[in-house]
């Protein structure tokens, strides 16, 4: 599945249409940065310090990371994290991994998707 959602905003839909993107605007989230494959579904749990190690190696070996946010309602919002201009940022991010962090950037949906553009130097660990 992340294939092909990754696929998809490369070269737009499946369905031939461009990938409409609705602009949120600038924002900084609380979360924490877990892999995608993981979170998603492949493993329970997905997320916190029991996680870590695991979604270092995913991340590391090229999985897309994604912010998790929790919302007040008990859910949790996700957000495929890319660097200013799009691109992949997993070794950038590494040493958060599992972390609590603070994220500003850029937000916007995509057919669905929830991204975050933001520069990774940027991203603050939270105590």
């Amino acid at each position: 599945m992340v294939a092909l959602v990754v696929e998809q905003l490369e070269e737009g839909r499946a369905d031939g249409r461009g990938a409409e993107r609705e602009p949120l605007g600038r924002c900084t989230l609380r979360g924490e940065i877990a892999d995608s494959k993981c979170h998603l579904g492949a493993m329970n749990p997905g997320r916190r310090k029991v996680h870590r190690a695991c979604a270092m190696n995913c991340i590391a070996g090229g999985i897309p990371p994604v912010l998790l946010v929790d919302r007040e309602d008990g859910g949790t919002d996700v957000a495929l994290l890319v660097g200013p201009s799009g691109e992949v940022v997993n070794d950038a991010v590494l040493p958060l991994v599992g972390l609590p962090v603070e994220v500003t950037g850029e937000l916007w949906r995509e057919d669905g998707l929830l991204i975050l553009s933001a520069d990774p130097a940027a991203i603050r660990r939270l105590d």
